[in-house]
């Protein structure tokens, strides 16, 4: 699976959401990553999910709830697509202010908002971007909150996701 810019803006679009389609880039900068920039392409546009869900928020006249960082869509070799969440932790020292709870109710309420849209072919992993001396550090939490937590739940460094799927 890679990184499809065309699908991507055209789910932004199709959804009403050309608001919050964002440049790569600035999102993971805003969200404290602290590699060199710009660090993907400067035409790496993903949907900003925070801008999503502040969006139905409104519209629903309620307080907003926990949402992914990000989305994509990502496309196979015989062009099957798939919507791929991403979470960035850059900010975290430590796995002890990190909550399974909070990172279950992140999947459930941008799942929902997806499959809201008509969209159910949803990839199989959540990502969960941490700083690379955190990674060890994380994939342990992670194991050690299950079955809190679920397998597919996949910290990962920003390398790793830039390497994988773009």
């Amino acid at each position: 699976m890679k990184y499809s810019r065309i699908s991507t803006i055209k789910f932004g679009l199709k959804n009403g959401l050309k608001a919050c389609l964002a440049n790569l880039n600035t999102l993971i900068h805003r969200d404290g990553c602290s590699e060199t920039m710009p660090f993907f392409d400067n035409k790496d546009i993903v949907l900003d999910m925070d801008c999503v869900e502040s969006k139905i928020a409104k519209s629903e006249h309620r307080t907003n709830k926990k949402s992914m960082d990000s989305l994509f869509v990502a496309i196979d070799q015989f062009g099957n697509k798939e919507i791929m969440f991403v979470e960035f932790r850059f900010n975290y020292k430590s796995m002890k202010n990190l909550k399974a709870k909070d990172l279950r109710d992140k999947k459930k309420f941008s799942k929902k908002h997806v499959n809201d849209f008509g969209y159910t072919n949803i990839h199989q992993n959540y990502y969960y971007i941490f700083n690379p001396d955190l990674k060890a550090q994380a994939r342990r939490y992670f194991r050690s909150l299950y079955p809190s937590m679920p397998n597919n739940f996949k910290p990962i460094t920003i390398s790793e996701l830039k390497d994988n799927f773009f």
